[in-house]
């Protein structure tokens, strides 16, 4: 339902029947920051008043939920969730979990990327009806083909520190 990127928000229906504490907990819960400015906005649209009031209380249960060194590592490392978020008071104690988990999923993410602009250079490689299009293919499957053994290098290693991070902190 939460689509920040340019999507509404809310629907017309979700804004008339919102349980705005339920709302603001699942929010709280998802780690990402309060959403209750783009949730007034949208609602606002179709003449609905957001209950800012349950809104924040809601948020505030679900945030407790969230932030704790278990939720916020299991979050980066889908790449979601966000520990500052959480009450600045804690960020220092959330900050290892998140940063070893946001970095294992960065490394992975990237050898993945790189994997998939090969994969689709070599797609087009033999589509390609003119030299010129066969040697530009040939050169983005070079380049990243490259790029993919430090990248493996670079998962192998955010590999070992997360084994090692969940080793000394689970």
């Amino acid at each position: 339902m939460v689509l920040l990127n340019g999507c509404a928000i809310m629907s017309k229906n979700e804004c008339l029947n919102a349980n705005w504490e339920f709302i603001g907990q699942r929010d709280g819960v998802a780690g990402a920051g309060s959403l209750a400015q783009q949730r007034g906005k949208v609602c606002a649209k179709h003449n609905v008043v957001i209950n800012r009031s349950l809104y924040a209380e809601g948020y505030k249960k679900g945030v407790k939920t969230y932030c704790n060194p278990q939720a916020v590592f299991e979050y980066a490392l889908h790449g979601q969730g966000d520990y500052q978020s959480c009450p600045l008071e804690i960020h220092n104690e959330l900050r290892p979990y998140y940063q070893a988990a946001k970095n294992y999923y960065d490394a992975k993410a990237n050898m993945e990327a790189i994997e998939y602009r090969i994969a689709k250079a070599k797609g087009r490689l033999s589509e390609a009806n003119s030299r010129e299009m066969s040697d530009y293919y040939r050169g983005i499957i070079v380049k990243n083909s490259e790029l993919l053994s430090q990248a493996e290098q670079n998962l192998s290693q955010e590999e070992m520190k997360l084994k090692q991070f969940k080793k000394d902190n689970f």
